[in-house]
């Protein structure tokens, strides 16, 4: 019995560590189903310390309900999730449209092409991991990016690594932000800073999928030492206040938050940072693989989906409040002479059920861009409430903007920029 209590204390210490070691990372990883199957372990082994020789029976059955019960819920959660996921509906919309879905993964599309291609693995892919400063792709590279229309879409990178055709000294417009000012899963042609260049006006954009408020900033700060530009349209998707939240912990990106600091020349270099991404690349490739029912149901993340709805209600408005006030006030500082112009850009949810939320986030804004002479132009303004579905693709939920909502937007850029 000796040996029994040994074992189970073993455990519980064992449990309690790697609990101490990673509840930060979980909590910060909404991974809260890992917190609470370790707790309960914890909780488990150390009264079978105490109460094991008496209550055997009792215990092992506990135990072998708690796992019972816990992949019995995970499975039905799962059910529910592939009959509603975001992939389940945009294979049934393009069906209806009668367009063949291409159902490779990243990496088999890699594989079957001629050139040289890389997955799209961002930025913040790379600096939630490493602590090394990237803010753009490879340079002179092909990459896929994304499909949201049945087909793979492929990308090529300029001199410093973001997706420009033509590279000159000095543009009228500076494009900043994530995805949509990436261009992300929508014809090259339809892209917004290709649009603008098409209706006459250079355009320059330094956006990638991903991109939080303090990435962008670092961004149009590094990229000003090598081109010049008259205007800066920075879109801010809804996201972006979350994004402040792993954006803080990189030692890098925190330094853009100090007004004096002038950068790290980061465009001066890029060999360095070229094989860096290269080699990450290489060896976490393999994560950009079609989902796993399989992985997922063992991993409890259908449970855990369910229980970051119920326990967590997100306020990155308060959290984030004073980082968006400081970053917003570097930009205005750091382009004193450049027309500043941040465009809102409104998920799905904020014609729905997050209303409310969506004007609180543009409002907190547009306070404080007015408190630093910066225009902001809320992108919602301009979409028929009815009809707001038409500009997602496919008009789904979890989707990026369509054709339709990237030409209103760039419409929008290109009326303001007359002005």
């Amino acid at each position: 019995m000796k040996f029994k209590k040994l074992f189970f204390f073993i455990f519980f210490v064992s449990i309690c560590i790697v609990l101490a070691l990673k509840i930060e990372k979980y909590l910060y990883q909404d991974k809260l189903v890992k917190i609470f199957v370790l707790s309960f372990l914890a909780f488990f082994f150390i009264t079978c310390f105490f109460l094991y020789e008496k209550y055997s029976k009792y215990l092992k059955i506990i135990f072998f309900n708690f796992i019972i019960i816990i992949y019995s819920l995970n499975f039905l959660f799962g059910f529910y999730f592939l009959k509603y996921s975001i992939d389940n509906r945009q294979k049934q919309e393009l069906k209806k449209l009668g367009i063949n879905y291409d159902s490779r993964t990243q990496l088999e599309y890699i594989k079957d092409y001629s050139d040289k291609l890389f997955p799209m693995i961002t930025p913040r892919e790379i600096m939630q991991k490493e602590s090394f400063l990237i803010l753009s792709n490879i340079s002179n590279s092909k990459y896929v990016q994304c499909n949201e229309y049945g087909h793979w879409k492929l990308i090529s990178t300029d001199k410093y690594g973001f997706n420009n055709s033509n590279l000159k000294k000095g543009y009228k417009i500076l494009l900043s932000g994530d995805s949509f000012a990436h261009g992300f899963c929508v014809d090259e042609n339809k892209e917004i800073h290709k649009i603008l260049i098409s209706k006459g006006i250079d355009t320059y954009s330094v956006g990638i999928a991903g991109n939080g408020p303090l990435i962008s900033l670092s961004s149009m700060i590094e990229i000003n030492k090598k081109i010049n530009f008259d205007e800066i349209y920075w879109l801010i998707y809804r996201n972006d206040f979350f994004d402040l939240n792993w954006e803080l912990e990189n030692k890098y990106l925190k330094k853009y938050l100090n007004s004096s600091f002038n950068g790290f020349n980061y465009f001066d270099n890029l060999e360095l940072k070229n094989s860096y991404q290269e080699k990450f690349i290489s060896e976490n490739k393999n994560q950009k693989k079609n989902f796993s029912y399989k992985e997922s149901f063992f991993e409890l993340k259908f449970l855990n989906d369910v229980i970051k709805k119920i326990f967590i209600e997100k306020n990155e408005l308060e959290l984030n409040d004073k980082y968006i006030k400081q970053i917003l006030k570097v930009f205005s500082i750091k382009f004193p002479k450049i027309k500043k112009t941040i465009v809102y850009l409104p998920s799905y949810n904020c014609f729905e059920n997050e209303t409310l939320l969506c004007k609180m986030e543009y409002d907190l804004l547009n306070k404080i861009s007015g408190d630093l002479n910066i225009k902001t132009i809320n992108f919602k303004n301009y979409i028929d409430d009815k009809n707001f579905r038409k500009i997602f693709a496919l008009e789904l939920n979890g989707l990026h903007y369509s054709d339709l909502g990237y030409s209103k937007l760039a419409n929008i850029i290109y009326e303001e920029y007359l002005k």
